[in-house]
This record gives C-alpha cells, sequence and structure tokens, in this order.
C-alpha cells in the first residue's frame, strides 16, 4: 500500500473504535414488555434482536479525543 493509503487507514483507525455497546456486530439484543390481556395484567418479556442503537448498526462509532485509554 502507498504511503497516503497507510495514512488514510491511520486516520481511520484513530477516529473510529468498536461499538462497547454491540461489540463491532452492529445488532444487539433487546427486552420488551409484552402484555397477555385486560384481564390477566402479568406479561412477560420477550427477546428480540434489531440495529444497535449506539452505533446504528454500522459496528464503529466516533472515538473521543479527550477520552483517556
Amino acid at each position: 500500500m502507498s504511503k497516503i493509503g497507510n495514512y488514510v487507514v491511520g486516520l481511520r483507525e484513530n477516529l473510529f473504535i468498536e461499538c462497547p455497546e454491540c461489540g463491532g456486530e452492529g445488532r444487539c439484543e433487546y427486552e420488551r414488555a409484552v402484555p397477555m390481556s385486560f384481564s390477566n395484567p402479568h406479561g412477560y418479556l420477550e427477546d428480540y434482536w434489531a440495529d444497535c442503537d449506539n452505533c446504528g448498526g454500522v459496528g464503529d462509532i466516533e472515538s473521543d479525543p479527550y477520552d483517556e485509554q
């Protein structure tokens, strides 16, 4: 790779870090409450997969230059 290519890759690695919520996958498992009925107030929690709220499904987030590593 050329010097410019290495420089661009280095910038990319410094600007973005792996999302701590999804671990870089872009998807997370969430829970939602499912009600039973009006006569039965007890429900249950249902697991479902969706795009990560933190990174928007990309898997990377911008690093904070002021964050201590």
